[in-house]
């Protein structure tokens, strides 16, 4: 998706102030970083569209929530009747 920016120091936990400015000057200045942000805006509109109602990320949770609730009915018939159902 190339959404971001590699610091140097990052892994070490260490990132000085002049690599976060260098960074920072590039996002806003270069022709790549114009490209970084359009790319993130066009994930953010995606994003935004998934978990509008209908959208994919907010039917997935809804079918999540479904089969949860289909597997704690099955879960409690399987205790209630002493016979384990498959799932």
């Amino acid at each position: 998706m190339k959404l971001g920016v590699e610091m140097r120091g990052y892994s070490e936990e260490v990132v000085k102030a002049e690599e976060v400015e260098e960074k920072v000057r590039w996002v806003m200045a270069s022709e790549g970083g114009m490209a970084l942000r359009v790319r993130v805006a066009a994930a953010k509109d995606a994003a935004a569209e998934a978990l509008q109602e209908g959208g994919s990320s907010n039917l997935a949770f809804a079918q999540f929530l479904k089969d949860m609730d289909i597997s704690k009915k099955h879960t409690a018939d399987a205790h209630y009747s002493g016979k384990l159902i498959p799932i």
